[in-house]
């Protein structure tokens, strides 16, 4: 059995090692502006827009790759914690840059950049498995549009 870390390691090698930086950045903006809005759920978009209008701090947490995500997090002023591309001389190396941004290293991520304890409520949002750690954080966690329970496997839901 290959570990989802190796199939994301090895198809980020296959698909952009030597990829010229700036072209790959022009076409994550491309994919932002075409193709993403289109694969986002209408109730998360409405959540999302809860979110704001009540002035919270929002962060998407991602294992997709940043260079892809974070053209469509400017334009909806949110920020963005995701999997980087390393880069040398203007082109990508096909590995990643850090640790990939899923499982465990997501939550990690959200402790360094968040003082959890700062805030009254913390919601949470995933759709994977891989997210168990992420929902941990939360007082207020989500798996796939249903309210999850700490007793909950993630994979059986």
């Amino acid at each position: 059995m290959v570990t989802g870390h190796r199939i994301r390691a090895t198809t980020i090698r296959f698909a952009f090692r030597g990829a010229d930086e700036v072209a790959m950045i022009a076409a994550g903006e491309r994919f932002a502006a075409q193709v993403l809005p289109g694969l986002l759920r209408g109730e998360a978009m409405e959540r999302l827009a809860w979110h704001q209008a009540r002035g919270d701090r929002v962060i998407v947490v991602s294992g997709a790759l940043e260079i892809f995500l974070a053209p469509w997090c400017r334009l909806h002023r949110l920020e963005l914690l995701g999997s980087r591309l390393e880069s040398r001389d203007g082109r990508l190396t096909g590995r990643h840059l850090g640790a990939q941004c899923v499982q465990e290293e997501k939550a990690r991520r959200v402790r360094e950049c968040v003082a959890l304890a700062d805030f009254e409520c913390i919601h949470a949002y995933v759709d994977t498995h891989e997210d168990h750690a992420l929902l941990r954080l939360a007082h207020e966690p989500w798996y796939r549009g249903r309210r999850w329970q700490a007793t909950q496997d993630v994979a059986s839901s």
